[in-house]
């Protein structure tokens, strides 16, 4: 088996719609502007990463140690409590509901966005991609708060 053109790889997720994964290069027609490298530790198994902290709507970034795993089987973010729980504080409503396994809010909120830092980038989640879905009860959920390791 011959070895990947580049150590790289590219992610080009979209909401509602198809994306794609590049492995071992990177297709210019699919971004703009420079692109940010950060290493990767492979030592268990995953594509780990390091992120350099977080910001939320228009309040100050936080500079934040957080361990990342970019996972090609899922769009969802399991962030560290504090990142979570800071997220939240800025949501009208919002309250942890165990019962529904995270955060719920009103469907009519609007949520701000979520930047993460990654190497020297800050990457910015849009608010209306973190509404994950309705309860069934009037309300919309997003994932729950991930365990600190």
């Amino acid at each position: 088996m011959s070895g990947l053109e580049s150590p790289v790889f590219c992610a080009d997720l979209k909401k509602g719609a198809p994306g794609s994964y590049d492995i071992g290069f990177i297709d210019s027609s699919k971004h703009t502007g420079s692109i940010t490298y950060v290493n990767v530790n492979t030592a268990n198994g995953f594509w780990e990463f390091t992120g350099a902290g977080y910001g939320v709507g228009s309040g100050s970034f936080k500079k934040l140690s957080i361990d990342g795993i970019m996972d090609t089987g899922t769009t969802l973010l399991l962030l560290p409590d504090a990142v979570v729980n800071g997220y939240y504080e800025q949501v009208d409503g919002a309250q942890m509901d165990n019962s529904q396994g995270g955060y719920t809010f009103s469907c009519d909120a609007t949520l701000p966005d979520l930047t993460l830092g990654i190497g020297s980038y800050k990457a910015v989640v849009p608010g209306d991609y973190i509404n994950f879905a309705p309860t069934g009860d009037g309300n919309s959920k997003s994932p729950a708060p991930s365990l600190d390791p």
